[in-house]
């Protein structure tokens, strides 16, 4: 348990090292965990449990293809009025963020197909 605590702790070091902003968040979570009960590991679930409901297919693919087409396309379907009202920001401000997001890192840039 001890063990757990020292990764706890120095977690906590790095994420402070690198931005002082969010000082008060971190330390509000980490002061959750180093509140635990002594002998008390906190529950981490990773992946699938027994006897959990199979996955919905929620036909990812053709949905991304509908979006694309209905905002995105050189005609796209609906107009900017449609794509403020759901997105809650101009298109040219989106395309802006996606652009200067993509430079800056290649994880946000699809690949060649």
């Amino acid at each position: 348990m001890d063990q757990w605590r020292e990764r706890l702790l120095a977690t906590r070091e790095l994420i402070l090292e690198d931005d002082e902003e969010d000082d008060f968040n971190v330390n509000w979570i980490i002061g959750l965990g180093l509140s635990a009960p002594r002998g008390h590991m906190p529950s981490i679930v990773h992946g699938s449990r027994p006897g959990k409901s199979p996955n919905i297919d929620r036909h990812r693919h053709e949905m991304h293809a509908r979006m694309m087409s209905d905002y995105f396309a050189d005609e796209p379907v609906y107009g900017p009025n449609f794509f403020h009202r759901r997105y809650r920001m101009r298109r040219s401000l989106f395309l802006t963020i996606l652009d200067r997001v993509s430079a800056r890192d290649d994880f946000f840039v699809l690949p060649c197909e």
